[in-house]
Formats: C-alpha cells, sequence, structure tokens
C-alpha cells in the first residue's frame, strides 16, 4: 500500500526528518502515517539512506578540492554570439551538408536504373543469392562497367580516415575546449562496436531459421533472428526475394538498427559520465557542449564504420559513385546528428541517472529509453524510406533530424538557464 499511496519525494522527506532527531510517533503524527509504515521505511530504505550520505560527503570533499561550482567556460551558449551566429549558422550548413548529396542519385537516376540492371543480370548469371557470394575474378579491373571502384579497394579505409580528420577539426573548431582525445576515443570504440554489431547482424541476415524447430520458449528468439535478418537482409533484394512491407519494415528497424545501433551510440557517455568523480562532484554535470561533442564524435565513429562495412561487403565492383556520396556524407553525418541530439536529452536527464530516482527497478533502462527514442525513430523512418526507395520521403526524414537537432540546442539552452545559471 505505501508503495502506491506515497511519493518517493514523500518518504524521503519522512526518513529525512527521522534521520534529523525527530521521534516515529511525532514524524506519524505530523503526517498522519501509520508507525508500523515509517518503520517498515526505515528497515527498507537504511542502506540506501547510509550510502546516499557517504556519496554526499565524498561529493562535499571533492567540492572542497575542486573549489566553488563555476559554470564550465565551454557551456557558453549555442545561442549567444558565439555559439548563437555561429552555431545556427553551422547547424544550417549541417543540413545542407546531408541533404544536398541525397540528391544525388535523383539527378543520376537513369544510369542508377541501368546499373541496377547489370546488376541484377551479373548475379543471375552466377545464381547466387547474396552480393558476398559473387565472383568479380573474371571482370576487367575486378568491377562491373559504371562501378566506381574495384571489388578489393581499399579506398573506402582512406575516405573513411580523411572524414574523421575533417569532423574532428569541426568539432574542434566550434567547441575549443571539446577534449579532443576523448571524442576520438568515443568515436574508435563506437566503430569497433559498430563493426562487430554489423558483422553480426549481417550473420543474422544468412539465417532464416524454421520456427517450427524451436519450442515455445525460443519462438520469441527465433521470431527476432528471422526478423533482423529480413530487415538487414533489404540491401540483397537486388537479388530478387520477398520485400518487406514499408510499415513491417519500419517497425523492424525500430527494434533492429534503430534502437541497437542507437544504444550502441550511446555508451560511451552513459558510462563515461558515471566514471569522472570529479565532475560528477560538481552540481553542474556534465556541460551540453561537452555531451555534444561527445555524442557527435561517437555518431561518426559508427556511421564511418558503417560506410566502410557496406562499401567493402555490397557497393565495391558493382556500385556507381552516387551511393558512396550518401553514405559517407549524408549518413555518417546523420548518425552524428542522431547521437548528438540523444546526448543532449541525456544532458537534461543527467541528474535522474545519478540520483537513480523514479520508475523503481527498470528507472536505469527507462531512461535510457527516454533519451534515445526520438533518435531511434528517426533513423528507423530513414533507413525505411530508403530500403522503400522512396527518396524524397529520405531527404524529408533527413532534414527532419536536423531540425529535431534544433530543437535539442534549444532545449538544452532553455535548461542551462534555468537549471544552472
Amino acid at each position: 500500500m505505501a508503495s502506491t499511496r506515497y511519493s518517493h519525494e514523500k518518504i524521503l522527506e519522512v526518513l529525512g526528518e527521522l534521520e534529523a532527531g525527530a521521534s516515529v510517533a511525532e514524524v506519524a503524527q505530523r503526517h498522519e502515517i501509520s508507525e508500523s509504515t515509517i518503520r517498515r521505511w526505515q528497515t527498507k530504505f537504511r542502506g540506501a539512506l547510509q550510502k546516499q550520505e557517504e556519496r554526499q560527503q565524498q561529493v562535499e570533499a571533492l567540492t572542497q578540492q575542486l573549489g566553488p561550482d563555476v559554470p564550465d567556460e565551454d557551456d557558453r551558449p549555442w545561442l549567444s554570439i558565439r555559439g548563437g551566429i555561429v552555431g545556427w549558422i553551422a547547424l544550417l550548413l549541417l543540413c545542407t551538408f546531408l541533404v544536398v548529396p541525397l540528391f544525388v542519385p535523383l539527378w543520376n537516376a537513369d544510369e542508377g536504373q541501368r546499373q541496377f540492371e547489370r546488376i541484377q543480370q551479373f548475379a543471375s548469371a552466377q545464381n547466387v543469392s547474396s552480393l558476398e557470394q559473387l565472383d568479380f575474378s573474371g571482370l576487367p579491373e575486378r568491377r562491373l562497367d559504371g562501378a566506381w571502384l574495384p571489388r578489393d579497394s581499399t579506398a573506402p579505409w582512406a575516405i573513411a580516415g580523411g572524414l574523421a580528420a575533417i569532423f574532428l577539426a569541426l568539432l574542434v573548431g566550434l567547441f575549443p575546449r571539446a577534449r579532443t582525445a576523448t571524442c576520438v576515443l568515443a568515436g574508435l570504440f563506437t566503430a569497433v562496436a559498430g563493426m562487430a554489431l554489423l558483422t553480426g547482424f549481417q550473420y543474422l541476415a544468412s539465417l532464416q531459421i524454421p520456427a517450427e524447430k524451436a519450442n515455445g520458449y525460443l519462438m520469441p528468439l527465433i521470431w527476432l533472428v528471422n526478423l533482423i535478418g529480413r530487415s538487414y537482409g533489404q540491401l540483397g533484394m537486388v537479388l530478387g526475394g520477398v520485400p518487406m512491407g514499408f510499415f513491417e519494415l519500419f517497425f523492424t528497424l525500430v527494434l533492429t538498427a534503430g534502437l541497437c545501433e542507437e544504444t550502441c551510440k550511446a555508451i560511451p557517455y552513459l558510462t563515461g559520465a558515471g566514471g569522472e568523480q570529479k565532475l560528477a562532484a560538481r552540481r553542474f554535470g556534465y556541460t551540453s557542449n561537452r555531451l555534444f561533442t561527445w555524442g557527435f564524435a561517437s555518431g561518426i565513429g559508427f556511421g564511418l564504420a558503417e560506410a566502410i562495412h557496406y562499401s567493402t561487403t555490397q557497393y565495391n565492383g558493382l556500385m556507381l559513385p552516387d551511393i558512396y556520396v550518401v553514405r559517407f556524407l549524408s549518413v555518417v553525418g546523420l548518425h552524428g546528428v542522431w547521437a548528438g541530439a540523444a546526448a543532449l536529452n541525456y544532458y537534461r536527464l543527467q541528474e535522474e541517472f545519478q540520483s537513480g530516482a523514479g520508475f523503481g527497478p527498470y528507472g536505469w533502462l527507462l531512461r535510457v529509453l527516454r533519451v534515445i527514442a526520438v533518435p531511434v525513430l528517426l533513423h528507423a523512418l530513414y533507413d525505411a524510406f530508403a530500403f522503400s526507395d522512396m527518396q524524397l520521403a529520405g531527404i524529408g526524414a533527413a532534414f527532419a533530424s536536423v531540425v529535431y537537432l534544433g530543437t535539442r540546442v534549444v532545449a538544452a539552452e532553455h535548461h542551462r538557464t534555468t537549471h544552472v545559471a
């Protein structure tokens, strides 16, 4: 009954009065709560209160070492002279950088259709079921007519390295106090994790396990494996097969590409935010600028790893330059946008993450979902449009993603002025 009648804040208030020296009878009378209920709260929450008191003592000790709480200079608002004019111009340029390349396949649609037919003929002649199984040994320079790169080209690695340097330079230019090493480590971690994740999903895409072979307990797992395989197998539909409907594909991508990939990109700041005691000691926590650079770098790392993966397994030897432009510019940038927007969501919720209050035993998981929910939906929506060859709609989803990032910037600035100032 107590968990349904009294809020978490009320329980803490009552226990706080007891810690201050009031008797159980006095507190019970003052708050009109039975003494048995209060004693039950004491028994249940005594350990938590002791840990909270110990943590508070550690925070006070660290605060004395660090000096008075002063907002980080790196948290100059995006909407002021440096972060305002330059920040909004940067968002506009980012929107242009992401959206314009998406028009390239539209401008070259006829040649793209001819290349699609060449790939189908080439695959039909070899009677294979996936692009990875194609044999290029009999082709001049190991590439199909019209393809930009040979099958075994290492150019995607070089392109990814150059773009990583450019994105890092842009982050440091816009945020001079950005921790370069932290951004690099976040990008590298997510790149490695992303490559492993994509390789695993590609393996699942090769599996289609008959559901009748599993017992009742394994049915949901078999269903999920097959669903992941079908969604990530959409890129191979050029070789035939039964494509998924748009809404089925979107729902599947929410559970796979959206949820799994956005969670992967959030790991650096979700885990690192609890690891630096000096920053946790300050009531300001991490600044919005620092979290954004961390999240954006993580997203860029994942996007570049994904671009390398698809280039070496799907595109090399087959595709026109158009798809490389879209993958390495627009899609990589979108990964940074989605992860950066999620990091700004975390900025407004980091106090809840540190305190652990609310939502019961699943509080941390639900808070993570609050951080990444909209980026997950935008990510899945863009991929669903792209896999369904709805290019104009995909451009709209990309534009909406940049707009959403702009709203997160405004929300972070509002939070900074109302909770930190």
